[in-house]
């Protein structure tokens, strides 16, 4: 674990708060299947880690998924240096549902207008005073636009 948290610090990947983070989750995969070499860590234990969270009880499945994501890092880079096989594969929670709070808003379509209306109007790039979120305007599917002809 150390040899791939020097390499992720040397490369630039990881600042001294993703350091930790990690730090935080290899120990408490420990905690919970023992102090194996990443070469011995097979399915049964990864499903043991995951299970472990999920009696626990306590934690969203999107931080549970964010702990399994950062394993399966760590095992996708043992795969590599050193043959081993990644057991965290398909063990994310699928369909896990967003909190509210995490969720963004939507755009409402009197802002749609008023920026469309805005970007009318400039006459250089316009990119300077859209919202954060305009991408998800920019994304929608055509199907889930709908027009209404101004008054």
């Amino acid at each position: 674990m150390e040899s791939f948290i020097r390499e992720k610090t040397l490369a630039g990947a990881w600042k001294l708060k993703e350091v930790q983070i990690n730090r935080t989750v290899f120990a408490e995969l420990i905690g919970v299947v023992g102090d194996l070499p990443v070469t011995q860590l097979r399915f049964e234990e990864a499903l043991a880690y995951k299970q472990h969270f999920l009696e626990e009880g306590r934690l969203s499945a999107s931080t549970i998924n964010k702990k399994l994501s950062k394993v399966g890092h760590l095992m996708q880079w043992a795969s590599v240096h050193y043959g081993a096989v990644n057991p965290m594969e398909g063990l994310a929670i699928r369909n896990a549902r967003v909190a509210p709070r995490d969720q963004r808003k939507a755009v409402s379509e009197r802002q749609v207008r008023q920026m469309l209306r805005l970007a009318a109007e400039q006459d250089k790039s316009f990119k300077r005073w859209l919202p954060s979120n305009f991408a998800a305007v920019v994304t929608l599917p055509l199907s889930d636009v709908r027009c209404s002809p101004s008054n």
